[in-house]
């Protein structure tokens, strides 16, 4: 089962942001704040263009923002996160999924979604939903 996230999750969803930056590569270049994934998703649950999206028993969750693209003013849907515990991953395409619905009903034109650069398995899942490449992101420590 899907549902929409609460307050009262965010306990959880903290916890399950934090083994997802442990297991990613993402934990290579910076360091986790509780706090600031807490504050990303009290303004997520609080927006009327947000959406965040949990699996029962948290064990995954999705969440996403629709606003206008600053280059054609098309309505456009982002992904903000997208974290499943391994052993949920076959249940995480449906938060995919919903999110999709979620954006086309909000009238969005597009769906952004972001992976890990060595995630080549979500890399083939995004290109086997019809997703193409548009940008690579370099980071670098100062």
């Amino acid at each position: 089962m899907i549902r929409r996230a609460t307050e009262a999750d965010i306990g959880a969803l903290v916890a399950l942001a934090r083994e997802f930056h442990a297991a990613s590569q993402y934990s290579e270049w910076s360091h986790f704040s509780g706090s600031a994934v807490t504050e990303m998703l009290q303004g997520l649950l609080s927006n009327d263009d947000a959406l965040v999206l949990v699996l029962e028993g948290l064990t995954g969750a999705i969440g996403g923002v629709v606003s206008h693209s600053p280059v054609s003013g098309d309505l456009m849907a982002v992904e903000m996160f997208w974290w499943v515990q391994p052993a949920a991953r076959g249940n995480g395409l449906r938060l995919l999924l919903r999110l999709e619905e979620w954006a086309r009903e909000r009238g969005a034109v597009h769906l952004a979604m972001v992976a890990p650069d060595k995630a080549e398995n979500v890399h083939r899942l995004y290109e086997r939903r019809g997703y193409a490449p548009v940008e690579r992101q370099f980071v670098r420590a100062l």
